[in-house]
């Protein structure tokens, strides 16, 4: 996941999403909860690579993907690291 992949969730009001739907903000209808939800599922699930996608194919969430994201790639592994090079 690249920054501008992180800028584009941001700049269309979907970065709620990514702390679940019972952390959002209570001023956010119940309805509207689930459509955010489901935008920002949709806007990673196709930033994603095919590599990548099989990692959080299990994941249900924009949350759970998003946490998932960050266990892979966010450790300070050697083998990340050797990875990401």
């Amino acid at each position: 996941m690249t920054s501008e992949d992180e800028s584009s969730t941001c700049s269309t009001g979907l970065e709620e999403a990514l702390v679940g739907d019972e952390k959002m903000s209570s001023m956010i209808k119940d309805q509207d909860k689930k459509e955010i939800s489901a935008k920002a599922h949709s806007a990673l699930i196709l930033s994603l690579r095919d590599r990548v996608l099989r990692e959080i194919s299990k994941e249900k969430s924009a949350a759970a993907i998003w946490n998932k994201l960050e266990q892979l790639y966010m450790t300070k592994s050697l083998a990340n690291r050797l990875f990401l090079k």
